[in-house]
């Protein structure tokens, strides 16, 4: 009747184990206490992701929290959760603030990175994030040399022809070094 990871389990043991020798098998693979460590490693590298949201990554958190820290005291397990949470939040500004606050439970780090949340949502973006959107959308305006419809010269900067076809071009620079030239002598 068993199935997957058990059966290859099964599958393993030899014809003569003994009752016993299949019972420690499945709790080596498959005991909490044998997997703490497998648990713990999870633990540590599990952060928030893009879609995620915070209640979302808060249970998660939670979850695996009570795996790794099995027969524990429920005010130490919430603190140990309370790390792992936000040493995993996206967010970089809340993440500061919330280790700025010292010692916290899950839950109250879970309710003040709510509160966080809220005040970011509410007081807008950034001002670096405004600076660049508004970089950004003047970067994309057509230039006012488009804009008139007509060329403007980058050399003499008057309207109605490109630089290219400029009379005070280098053209005109190398005519008048030539004739100081000729001037000094």
């Amino acid at each position: 009747m068993l199935q997957g990871k058990a059966a290859d389990i099964l599958h393993k043991e030899q014809a003569e184990a003994t009752y016993e020798d299949i019972v420690g098998a499945f709790r080596d693979r498959f005991d909490d206490q044998q997997l703490a460590a497998a648990y713990r490693s999870q633990l540590k590298a599990r952060v928030q992701t893009s879609g995620e949201t915070l209640q979302e990554f808060t249970a998660a958190v939670e979850q695996m929290a009570r795996r790794v820290l099995v027969d524990l005291p429920v005010a130490f397990i919430q603190k140990g959760a309370a790390h792992a949470f936000i040493d995993g939040l996206r967010d970089r500004e809340v993440k500061q603030h919330l280790l700025m606050g010292g010692g916290r439970t899950l839950n109250e780090a879970f309710n003040q990175a709510l509160k966080l949340e809220a005040a970011k949502a509410a007081t807008g973006p950034p001002a670096r994030l405004r600076e660049l959107t508004r970089a950004t959308a003047r970067a994309s305006q057509p230039s006012d040399r488009r804009r008139e419809g007509r060329g403007l010269c980058w050399q003499c900067e008057s309207a109605g022809h490109l630089l290219r076809d400029c009379r005070r071009g280098p053209r005109e620079e190398r005519n008048q070094d030539s004739a100081k030239a000729r001037k000094c002598r």
